[in-house]
């Protein structure tokens, strides 16, 4: 028998088809060091899979243009080789997003960048929207999505518009974290670069309209 007997075989095994098995962290951590850019992830994408699907681009060092992305129905088989996100046989929250998970891959400064943005996408995903402050921004970032889709932009155009969204709001608060040491705590977006601080509920109607345009 080889080295470790029955019993270490069958314990390897496990180990073997745990690691390959894309449900799980282990899949998730070989699939990063591998710089996979075959990503699979839900047809009309919401807000968690569409930032999911950008941060996966952003932590294999690569961008949403430069992936392979499938969009599929949210039980279709994934197959090995290919990242699942925010879909049933993929990497998938089940007590929080798959963006918050992902986040947690993120080296230290970049993830408390993100902090804002992991909570409300988590709360937009869970469907806690009433456990917001009086901004309502996550609201207003599920409003963005839906506008893009009525006005005929794909699923991979809406995931590269959340990869510029990310990388606006990752730009903007390591700035800040570097000049104060904190992180200021009304989270601000980001249009095509263009950072705004949504400082109340009374600006969203506004907000929206500029969004609006931006994407006609």
């Amino acid at each position: 028998l080889p080295k470790g007997g029955p019993r270490g075989n069958i314990v390897g095994r496990i180990e073997l088809a745990y690691s390959m098995d894309p449900r799980t962290t282990d899949y998730v951590t070989a699939q990063l060091r591998a710089r996979n850019h075959t990503v699979q992830t839900h047809r009309n994408v919401d807000t968690d899979a569409a930032f999911s699907v950008a941060l996966w681009a952003h932590l294999i060092g690569s961008t949403v243009e430069r992936s392979e992305i499938r969009f599929a129905g949210s039980d279709d088989k994934v197959n090995l080789g290919t990242v699942g996100l925010d879909i049933s046989g993929g990497f998938k929250g089940r007590e929080t997003s798959c963006f918050e998970q992902l986040s947690s891959y993120l080296p230290d400064e970049e993830r408390t960048a993100l902090r804002g943005l992991v909570e409300h996408v988590t709360l937009q995903d869970r469907g806690k929207l009433r456990q917001l402050p009086d901004h309502l921004n996550v609201a207003i970032l599920a409003r963005q999505i839906s506008v893009q889709k009525i006005v005929g932009h794909s699923d991979l155009e809406i995931c590269q518009w959340a990869s510029d969204y990310l990388k606006a709001i990752l730009s903007q608060e390591i700035n800040a974290i570097r000049a104060q040491g904190v992180i200021d705590s009304a989270p601000r977006y980001g249009l095509n670069g263009n950072i705004i601080l949504l400082e109340d509920a009374g600006r969203a109607a506004g907000f929206l309209a500029c969004q609006r345009r931006d994407i006609d």
